[in-house]
């Protein structure tokens, strides 16, 4: 494959990691490269039910990474954000659990520091997450508690603004 259609293929992961279809995991997608009448080589993911090969879902992790983390280095603060969140949910896909927490630690940090609270709350509610896959159901549920509270924060926020306009 070139590197033209590696790109597609970390193109349409990342597409399909921020927006996973709502009838089907994102273990479900699979490589389907047997038929595009603009591509022979390339189709897409398609919800097609076969298991993709284990090496190439780490391969697409691994390119995702590596994008994130360039992502990371010349972006604003929210596109920092935006970086570090996707690094930590890449991480976690990979079982780096150090390396996600790690991630979203910092997307926590840059979050507080725009003074997000809609930030602050995907930040520990992915830290509650990542507990949980761990198994450390003590941390998962405290983060996931203090996910909620922000959300209810926002939500009240929100409300209030739409009754001042």
């Amino acid at each position: 494959m070139s590197d033209k259609n590696d790109k597609k293929e970390v193109l349409i992961f990342l597409f399909f990691l921020a927006f996973p279809p709502t009838d089907v995991g994102l273990s479900e997608l699979s490589l389907d490269t047997s038929s595009s009448p603009n591509n022979p080589e390339f189709d897409g993911y398609s919800p097609s039910g076969e298991k993709e090969d284990e090496d190439d879902k780490i391969r697409l992790l691994e390119c995702a990474v590596e994008v994130h983390s360039k992502h990371c280095e010349i972006s604003d603060e929210g596109g920092r954000f935006v970086a570090l969140t996707n690094l930590g949910l890449c991480n976690m896909l990979l079982n780096r659990f150090k390396e996600a927490a790690h991630a979203h630690q910092q997307a926590l940090r840059v979050s507080i520091n725009m003074n997000s609270i809609y930030g602050q709350a995907i930040s520990v509610g992915n830290l509650g997450l990542l507990a949980l896959k761990e198994g450390n159901f003590e941390i998962s549920k405290s983060c996931l508690e203090q996910h909620l509270q922000l959300v209810q924060v926002r939500k009240r926020d929100f409300k209030y603004r739409k009754m001042d306009e």
